[in-house]
């Protein structure tokens, strides 16, 4: 990271921690209490999201690799140049300039050293952000999980950012799923006295409502045909 970036964002995390102690200070010395505790407690949270984000910021750009040339998994790659880019984290979003590198050939695109450095998901996302927005969006719609974020005031993201995570997770899952499941299995302690039962049921019909049971049965008849069964009954459909 260069020392510029580092000298910004060194001093943005340091302003927004100032704040916040200001705002603790002030609080402490009043004698009486806030006219709306909700109102207050919203403002004491945003003060201590916005420092965390600074921090957080400040951690993320210390990921970053300033320099002419990088290999990456043995190949050369050369600076080609340098931008803003905004990540998610648990605290909201953050701004951090990172160094875009490239082999130059034709079809490569640029690749942001700092992202692989701090293990960012599907370019955006932190780590732990990333495993928050996975659980969200496993329990609720991409909607719900915006409107949830939300409502609790830290990380903000987008309806359809959460809606391309699991999908983009799931390719990645099944590039190598056979891997996976298998350090899955490794981890998992099975209980001496488990035992496993296996239910199957076929063959199984239930009367309907409206079957015209007698209807079809003489229609049998009609046609010389042995009417025997449960007339006016129907296999239920799978998985009920």
């Amino acid at each position: 990271m260069g020392s510029s970036q580092t000298s910004t964002l060194a001093d943005k995390a340091q302003s927004a921690v100032t704040e916040l102690n200001l705002f603790i200070d002030e609080r402490r010395r009043a004698r009486d209490p806030v006219r709306s505790l909700e109102a207050f407690e919203r403002e004491l949270r945003e003060r201590f999201r916005a420092a965390e984000a600074e921090v957080m910021g400040e951690e993320l750009g210390r990921f970053d690799i300033d320099t002419a040339v990088i290999e990456i998994d043995g190949v050369p790659h050369r600076r080609v140049l340098r931008s803003a880019q905004t990540y998610m984290t648990v605290a909201g979003p953050v701004s951090v300039d990172r160094t875009l590198y490239s082999t130059r050939e034709d079809g490569d695109r640029a690749v942001p050293a700092m992202e692989i450095r701090a293990g960012i998901v599907e370019e955006y996302f932190t780590p732990l952000a990333a495993q928050h927005a996975a659980w969200a969006v496993a329990h609720l719609t991409p909607q719900e999980g915006e409107t949830m974020f939300r409502r609790m005031g830290a990380m903000s993201p987008s309806k359809s950012s959460l809606d391309r995570l699991p999908k983009a997770l799931s390719a990645r899952l099944e590039d190598d799923r056979a891997t996976f499941e298998e350090r899955l299995r490794s981890e998992e302690k099975v209980p001496k006295a488990a035992h496993t039962v296996g239910v199957s049921l076929d063959g199984v019909l239930l009367p309907m409502k409206d079957g015209n049971a007698e209807e079809k049965r003489a229609r049998s008849r009609a046609d010389e045909r042995l009417a025997k069964g449960p007339a006016g009954s129907a296999k239920p459909a799978a998985g009920r």
